[in-house]
């Protein structure tokens, strides 16, 4: 490997060798990928194999705890078909927007196994999320507000997460998304009081999670901080390390 001023390596790109290749030419899900372009009949068009996608899947899978739920970011690829196949071998969806939202419900995910992420969330963003169903991912005590407003009236309590911007951080990360100020989630210490609001007394499953950003991407794997946030011990936590 070549080296750069200034840096110990070159960075090298991760091997794309997910497709076959046969007589010299690339094919997808068994096929010639001329073949497949004269099915299409004009190009430029997307391709996709279920057989990759099911293994890299798998692959994660295998890397990681046995108790560990994945979620597919849908902010990756949102093309229907895609998102459709990945719900059925995933525990569920994150959605940014009511456009992602929509697809995922068309492709037949389950309310319960999405959850609604962003800080730039709108009215009709929430609006959309708390008629659904679907976890909302709270980034401030002013969007707890909102969805407590959007909620009044109904005869169902809409379903919540606080993301909490934690009080350290991973340092092997390529974006820092914790120790400090972040425009993402809540920070640590005011997580409690979020929890003690007057208006989230209205049942038990009201606070679905808590879910916690640490940092994006990963180069490597690295043990849960000690001084992780102190919040309720009975509340299920999610653990996002790889996804905004």
């Amino acid at each position: 490997m070549s080296k750069i001023k200034g840096m110990a390596e070159t960075p090298k790109h991760a091997p794309m060798n997910q497709f076959e290749v046969a007589d010299n030419g690339l094919r997808i899900g068994g096929q010639p990928l001329v073949d497949i372009a004269r099915q299409v009949g004009n190009t430029p068009f997307y391709a996709y194999d279920r057989t990759v996608m099911r293994a890299q899947v798998e692959q994660l899978r295998a890397a990681l705890p046995a108790e560990i739920h994945l979620h597919y970011a849908m902010k990756a690829n949102p093309m229907p078909e895609v998102v459709r196949y990945l719900a059925g071998i995933t525990e569920g969806l994150d959605v940014a927007s009511a456009g992602e939202l929509k697809v995922a419900l068309e492709a037949g995910a389950k309310p319960a196994n999405i959850s609604f992420a962003g800080p730039g969330k709108s009215n009709a963003d929430l609006q959309a999320a708390v008629d659904s169903g679907v976890i909302i991912n709270m980034e401030s005590d002013a969007e707890m507000l909102r969805i407590a407003a959007l909620a009044e009236g109904k005869s169902f309590r809409p379903r919540v997460a606080i993301r909490i911007n934690p009080d350290f951080e991973l340092k092997s990360a390529g974006m820092k998304m914790g120790s400090g100020p972040k425009p993402f989630g809540v920070d640590a210490e005011c997580v409690p009081a979020m929890e003690h609001c007057p208006w989230n007394s209205w049942d038990s499953t009201f606070l679905a999670a808590h879910r916690i950003c640490v940092s994006r991407p990963l180069s490597r794997p690295k043990p849960r901080p000690s001084n992780s946030p102190s919040v309720s011990p009975n509340s299920p936590r999610h653990l996002y390390v790889g996804s905004i």
